[in-house]
């Protein structure tokens, strides 16, 4: 569909295409002839390049009624309208027992519509225009009585009409997920290069983007952003969504969505540390879509039961499980220079750093954790440096010691470490 930058193009189209004395000279035909004593009359008026659909409903419709509202609960085929904001909402009793009575009539026409719009070939962009713009000025007509000729009701309403139209072509020229889609993908296939250059300075992209020494940096955070733009955005279309078109694009772009959180969480961990240390970021700083986009993970069950072999093979490329990983690090940090500075909580925060090392463990046996967290320079290996050394005043041992201090996450880079049967947890 064309975008029109004004609400002058859209008018000049309007006026140009004769659209506009079509359509009045449809409705004021439509008008002069309808029976009064008939609740609705409608009729398809074939154009050169395409139809006009005129009703028109007597003012005897809403006699009565004018005022009286009714639940859409009521009427079971509006709830492709509800969503999780509004599960339902209020319409004109009298309005919807007209479309009730005459429901079967106008979805007879509607089939026929498509089915003749099927069989055409080649639509152009002055069919597919007037079609949009004939929509916008006559829905209104279902619910309210038709004007008469002459009226600049009619007239009113189609240019409110048009400017919200022109309201929605603009968000849909900025957030067309099918036209940014590709952009998307450009964006996440510098982020892997990105991963992969900052592996070979021996950092990880995490340490490396924390600590923005290089120009590259600097384009990452535009990838980034506009990324974060439109998955935000996106997230926010299912929560607007109505139930049923929700979850089928949860299911479409769970896999997409969740490759991005995977890349792209890590890196406002680092923003975060790096301007609110003392703050957690899973429970202060985290932002609502990646907890849903989570959240819609584990409800689709779609959760990762790949078999170990295979995620061996790809080890050395995989992005860590879970996107909150540099987080858990970064608070066993906080607790590990507690325990040098602090005397008071100690059992507590010995307990959380075990408990973390745990977690790391379970992540390694199940190939679910980036062989980046041992490079040298990565903010894990300083952890464990600082851990190690506090651990070994306590005279306690555990299978990540031992794995990390023989060298075996070498064999773990290379996908030919067999986790062992059974370990026992520090």
């Amino acid at each position: 569909m064309n975008l029109f930058n004004n609400g002058s193009e859209m008018a000049n189209l309007v006026v140009s295409s004769g659209l506009l004395q079509q359509s009045w000279t449809v409705n004021s035909n439509l008008y002069g002839n309808s029976d009064p004593n008939k609740r609705l009359t409608f009729a398809v008026y074939t154009q050169q390049n395409y139809n006009i659909l005129g009703f028109v409903s007597s003012p005897r419709t809403l006699e009565g009624d004018e005022a009286e509202l009714v639940s859409s609960s009521t009427f079971p085929l509006f709830e492709f309208l509800c969503s999780k904001n509004n599960p339902s909402f209020s319409i004109n009793k009298a309005a919807i027992s007209l479309f009730d009575s005459y429901h079967f009539l106008l979805s007879e026409l509607k089939t026929q519509q498509q089915n003749q719009k099927n069989e055409e070939k080649d639509i152009n962009l002055s069919r597919k225009t007037s079609i949009d713009l004939q929509s916008a000025a006559f829905d209104h007509s279902a619910t309210l009585p038709s004007p008469g000729p002459g009226s600049p009701t009619w007239v009113q309403n189609l240019i409110k009409r048009t400017k919200n139209w022109e309201l929605k072509l603009q968000i849909a020229k900025q957030f067309d997920p099918s036209k940014k889609l590709n952009d998307i993908k450009v964006n996440m296939v510098y982020l892997e290069c990105y991963k992969k250059w900052a592996k070979d300075q021996k950092t990880g992209y995490y340490d490396t983007y924390k600590k923005s020494m290089y120009e590259v940096d600097a384009m990452v955070k535009h990838y980034k952003k506009a990324l974060t733009n439109y998955w935000i955005y996106m997230v926010n279309e299912v929560k607007i969504k109505p139930q049923k078109e929700g979850a089928d694009f949860q299911s479409r772009w769970l896999y997409a969505g969740t490759t991005y959180r995977r890349m792209i969480e890590p890196l406002d961990i680092a923003e975060h540390y790096n301007e609110k240390k003392r703050l957690s970021y899973e429970t202060e700083g985290r932002s609502d879509h990646y907890i849903l986009l989570e959240g819609w993970l584990k409800e689709a069950k779609e959760i990762e039961r790949y078999a170990t072999n295979l995620k061996k093979e790809n080890v050395a490329s995989i992005l860590t499980i879970d996107s909150c990983f540099w987080a858990k690090v970064e608070e066993a940090i906080i607790s590990c220079n507690l325990l040098k500075t602090e005397k008071y909580g100690v059992e507590e925060k010995v307990k959380k750093l075990k408990d973390f090392e745990n977690y790391v463990w379970r992540l390694l046996t199940n190939y679910e954790v980036s062989p980046e967290i041992f490079l040298p320079e990565s903010s894990f290996m300083k952890w464990w440096k600082d851990w190690k050394a506090y651990r070994k005043t306590l005279g306690i041992t555990s299978p990540l010691h031992d794995f990390i201090e023989s060298g075996t996450y070498v064999e773990y880079d290379g996908g030919v470490w067999s986790p062992p049967v059974n370990t026992q947890l520090v």
